[in-house]
């Protein structure tokens, strides 16, 4: 699993923790009769966790788009000088076979 989601699994986690924690709590103080309390501490401690939750999430989401592209870009380059070596093979191969000999065989890769 990808780093980011673990990160976006977690903090959901905690945003679904915080919720609860923050129930209990309003239902502790509506029981105590601090009602008009109750509705400002809840929307502020709900208001706390969800921003702290979702700034680092969008971080490591931007964070992670701009790795991809560049990843994107240098697999472009590769495959593009990749063709160009085998264009390249290629002809030299061709060369060999017309002076009359057979070029050598290429080996397969063994780093996979």
């Amino acid at each position: 699993m990808s780093e980011g989601i673990i990160i976006a699994v977690l903090g959901a986690l905690v945003a679904v923790a915080t919720s609860l924690l923050t129930q209990h709590v309003t239902l502790k103080k509506w029981e105590t009769g601090e009602k008009s309390k109750i509705d400002a501490d809840a929307t502020v401690a709900i208001t706390n966790a969800s921003m702290s939750l979702i700034q680092p999430l969008r971080e490591e989401i931007d964070s992670l788009r701009a790795d991809n592209v560049k990843i994107n870009e240098e697999l472009d380059e590769l495959r593009s000088e990749l063709e160009k070596w085998k264009d390249w093979a290629e002809r030299l191969a061709n060369q060999i076979r017309d002076i009359g000999h057979e070029p050598v065989p290429m080996r397969p890769n063994r780093h996979r």
